[in-house]
């Protein structure tokens, strides 16, 4: 069954926040997590969005959406945010950690960023305002890549938190305030960073439920788990990572609205080091569980 596309993701990073200080002043934006709602652009370079009171804020009070954009090393980035209502503000970070801010860059207080991608993956880009505005604006995306791949520019998605890498043990809590999959477990998203090589071991135990792990590689293949720890408790083993990027992590259960704590481990032996690159992908299926989704 599909997980759905308003997953709930805690990010695991290299190294501390993935935005810091990118704003003009000392009071300007930084590591945002990620609004709402994981929904695929058309191909088009240009979106129309509205900053309101309801989207989630940077530390300086501004509203923000975020977007994820494709690119390859080399390609051609420009992004123009056009705004009547605000005075916008944009901010671009590569896969490498590489990050590109501008206020006034268009005409008048509107923004615009022309780089040069600097590395192959994902980009992410936040759609900002100058103090705490809100309103309708425009957005023009133009990226050789991306304008011949379909959804390759979405919206990223909610709550997600930064975890030094090397803090490999996450405590967690599944409730009834949490995103359910469609057979009504209620489920947690972690992502990690990850190389083509790297061996990646995924455990969750728990008192509480029977603990279920869903892992889907950047290429789209996914490993699940019910019982292989001790007990009822899940694990997932990948000798040899497929990919290079971010690994999606969902933390489960078998049992129908089934809550209670868990504990995560994640290790990820590394065969080369690699840069953050934060993105929200596609959400994997979950195949139906081995017994009838109501085992404790």
């Amino acid at each position: 069954m599909r997980i759905p596309a308003e997953a709930a993701c805690v990010m695991i990073v290299a190294a501390g926040l993935w935005l810091v200080g990118c704003g003009p002043t000392s009071t300007s934006p930084v590591a945002p997590a990620l609004p709402e709602g994981l929904t695929s652009l058309p191909a088009t370079p240009s979106y129309t969005g509205t900053l309101t009171a309801s989207d989630r804020r940077l530390d300086d009070g501004s509203y923000y959406d975020g977007y994820s954009i494709f690119a390859d090393q080399g390609d051609r980035i420009r992004v123009s945010m056009v705004s009547t209502a605000f005075d916008p503000y944009l901010v671009l970070l590569s896969p490498s950690g590489q990050r590109w801010r501008d206020d006034d860059g268009g005409e008048g207080n509107n923004a615009f960023l022309d780089v040069r991608a600097d590395a192959s993956g994902r980009y992410v880009l936040a759609a900002n305002s100058y103090q705490q505005a809100q309103g309708s604006y425009r957005l023009w995306i133009d990226c050789p890549s991306a304008n011949h791949r379909e959804g390759t520019a979405v919206r990223l998605p909610e709550r997600v938190s930064t975890v030094i890498d090397g803090q490999p043990v996450q405590s967690g809590t599944l409730t009834s305030t949490d995103p359910k999959l469609e057979d009504d477990t209620y489920y947690d998203c972690y992502v990690v960073q990850a190389s083509a090589g790297d061996k990646i071991t995924v455990s969750m135990t728990s008192g509480d439920f029977d603990a279920y792990l869903l892992v889907r590689s950047p290429s789209g293949a996914v490993e699940t788990d019910d019982d292989s720890g001790v007990g009822t408790n899940a694990v997932v083993e990948i000798p040899v990572a497929d990919a290079n990027g971010l690994w999606q992590i969902f933390a489960n259960s078998t049992g129908s609205t089934k809550a209670g704590t868990y504990e995560l481990r994640i290790g990820v032996q590394r065969t080369n080091i690699s840069s953050p690159a934060p993105v929200a992908a596609e959400q994997p299926a979950k195949p139906e569980a081995a017994g009838d989704g109501t085992d404790e």
